[in-house]
C-alpha cells in the first residue's frame, strides 16, 4: 500500500459536501510558521510535508483522507470528514499515529524544518458555500491556538459620578 500521496493527488478536492450537515472536522497547523528562519522556499517545503504527513497518518488509522473536504489555510488546513465517519477516529487513532510520522520525520530534520503540528478537532453543525465552510466547530478548532487578546474588555460597571 503506498501511503505517500502525490501532489495533485493531494490537491485533488473531493466530492462537494451537503448545504449543510453534522460531522466532524479538524483544523491542522504548523507552529511558528512564521518564523524569520523560514524563507518562502522552506514554508512550501513545511506545506507539503504537513499534507503529506497528515495523509499518511490517515491511512494509518483508516481515516478517509480523499473523501474528506479540505481546504487549504496557509500555515495549516482544514478537514472536514464526510458524515458517517465517527468522531473518536480522528483522536484515536488519528493523534497518534501523527504524532509517530511526525517523530519519524523529525529525527532527522534541521532546525529550519522541524515541524510541529497542533491539532484540533471539533463536531457539530458544518454549512457549506462557494467559498468553503463555515461552522461554529471550524471558530472553536481555530481559537484553540490563537493567541490571547492582551487586554480583553472589561466586564464591571464603570464607575458614575454622582
Amino acid at each position: 500500500m503506498r501511503l505517500s500521496p502525490s501532489v495533485t493527488e493531494i490537491l485533488t478536492r473531493p466530492p462537494d459536501l451537503a448545504p449543510a450537515m453534522h460531522t466532524t472536522l479538524a483544523a491542522i497547523d504548523i507552529a511558528a510558521f512564521g518564523d524569520r528562519r523560514r524563507d518562502d522556499e522552506i514554508q512550501l517545503r513545511l506545506r507539503r510535508q504537513m499534507y503529506a504527513l497528515l495523509a499518511e497518518a490517515c491511512a494509518m488509522g483508516s481515516l478517509p483522507w480523499w473523501d474528506c473536504h479540505r481546504e487549504d489555510r496557509g500555515d495549516g488546513a482544514l478537514f472536514v470528514a464526510p458524515q458517517q465517519v465517527p468522531a473518536e477516529l480522528f483522536l484515536d487513532p488519528l493523534a497518534h499515529h501523527l504524532t509517530a510520522v511526525l517523530r519519524r520525520y523529525n529525527r532527522l530534520a534541521g532546525d529550519a524544518v522541524r515541524l510541529r503540528l497542533r491539532l484540533a478537532v471539533h463536531s457539530g453543525l458544518v454549512h457549506r458555500d462557494d467559498h468553503g465552510v463555515a461552522a461554529t466547530p471550524w471558530c472553536t478548532c481555530s481559537g484553540c491556538w490563537s493567541p490571547a487578546p492582551s487586554s480583553a474588555p472589561s466586564t464591571a460597571p464603570r464607575p458614575t459620578s454622582g
